[in-house]
């Protein structure tokens, strides 16, 4: 007697492996499919008795097993798929040795999850040319990325071929796409509108509502805007270290300069986006931090390992986005979103409105002194930072008299 799960109407795939078929067994009205692969049979049902699906069904366990078997790093060690393995784990060891900040590894595991991977994973690194990288870029073609955003996506996958080369896996790396940059101008404030968000911010501040009782501060979506709120903007444009550097900045980074020839603050940022020296800021800054501190020191916090903004919030991310999006709310009240030219204005525009203030406004005005205390280069201030006020400076110029 036969089993009910003994197979019959057994039918190969063609144009595949004679070990892909699908059959019927009596114990089922579904079609069944399997595939002999490393000595095995690997069986599934269709969920279907429609002979055309159950087919579709049989290719697509095909190329899943055969995607899986590509992506196992111990039997195919030359694939991208692997390669990016272990360079994330080299990046990790670099980051236990503090030579470079958490913030990288996170920004390179979320292109290669996202994009590089699930078209590059099961190539053979060897057999990857620019051609292959060129292909890749014309896939992200729909999304309108600016060239900016594309490099990006060439540099990750660079860092994977390049650990590929320094392990010997790879023998030679391929040449790479050049794209260039977008020397789109950043979007800053001027003195007028700087002065229309600062007394907005300071307004909100002391305005009360009522929720239960009466409490100090404008809520937006459960967020309060705070005397925190309004330092922290007047901080953002009278230093010159990047917003994202100032969301990590402890009291230990930080001290005060009190001397004739200077006074500001030396700030230090940890694990700062590109150059290791600290950054010293405006006057003005020595007066908010010194509120900060004291309106810390009243809830228990100040000390050297708190940090200089939101300290109650451990979670740095999350303290970020509460500043944002209170940001976000001011520019939309002051109707600031935009500057005249349709340039886009975000929380990072602070910085820029700091450099843009030294660049107009600052006597002696040196850009090379001003791209060293910024931590950044000359080519990126006239690049992207104060390319609003080229034409009008170089005019004012012009047309002065000797």
């Amino acid at each position: 007697m036969k089993s009910r799960t003994t197979p019959y109407d057994i039918q190969s795939i063609p144009r595949y492996p004679d070990g892909l078929q699908i059959y019927r067994i009596p114990a089922s009205s579904h079609c069944h499919c399997r595939y002999f692969v490393d000595k095995k049979y690997i069986r599934k049902s269709t969920k279907t008795d429609d002979k055309a699906e159950a087919i579709k069904f049989a290719k697509e366990l095909y190329d899943s097993v055969r995607l899986s078997d590509r992506l196992d790093q111990q039997k195919h060690p030359h694939t991208f798929a692997a390669a990016a393995r272990r360079f994330l784990e080299y990046q990790a060891s670099q980051i236990a040795a503090g030579d470079i900040d958490a913030r990288n590894q996170y920004e390179d595991r979320r292109k290669l999850n996202k994009d590089v991977l699930p078209f590059f994973q099961t190539m053979d690194v060897g057999k990857i040319t620019k051609q292959t990288i060129n292909e890749y870029l014309a896939s992200l073609n729909d999304r309108h990325l600016s060239k900016s955003t594309r490099n990006k996506h060439v540099g990750i996958i660079r860092k994977v071929l390049k650990h590929a080369s320094d392990s010997g896996v790879l023998k030679a790396l391929p040449a790479f796409p050049t794209i260039g940059q977008n020397a789109n101008p950043r979007g800053f404030f001027d003195s007028r509108e700087y002065k229309t968000l600062r007394d907005t911010a300071k307004r909100y501040a002391e305005e009360k509502y009522v929720a239960h009782a009466f409490v100090k501060g404008r809520s937006v979506r459960r967020l309060v805007f705070t005397d925190e709120f309004y330092d922290f903007l007047i901080f953002s444009v009278n230093v010159f270290v990047r917003i994202s550097d100032i969301k990590m900045l402890q009291n230990k980074h930080i001290k005060i300069i009190e001397k004739r020839e200077i006074n500001g603050l030396r700030i230090a940022p940890p694990n700062s986006k590109t150059v290791d020296r600290p950054s010293t800021s405006m006057e003005v800054a020595i007066a908010v931090y010194r509120r900060l501190l004291d309106r810390h020191k009243k809830l228990g916090l100040g000390g050297p390992d708190d940090y200089v903004f939101y300290p109650e919030h451990k979670n740095r991310a999350y303290a970020l986005n509460v500043i944002r999006r209170l940001f976000d709310h001011l520019l939309q009240q002051t109707n600031l979103k935009k500057d005249a030219n349709g340039i886009a204005r975000t929380l990072y525009s602070l910085r820029h409105t700091a450099l843009m203030f030294r660049y107009l406004y600052g006597e002696k005005f040196d850009i090379y002194t001003l791209a060293q205390n910024a931590l950044t280069s000359v080519g990126m201030l006239e690049k992207f930072y104060l390319s609003h006020g080229v034409s009008e400076k170089k005019l004012a110029d012009l047309l002065k008299f000797r």
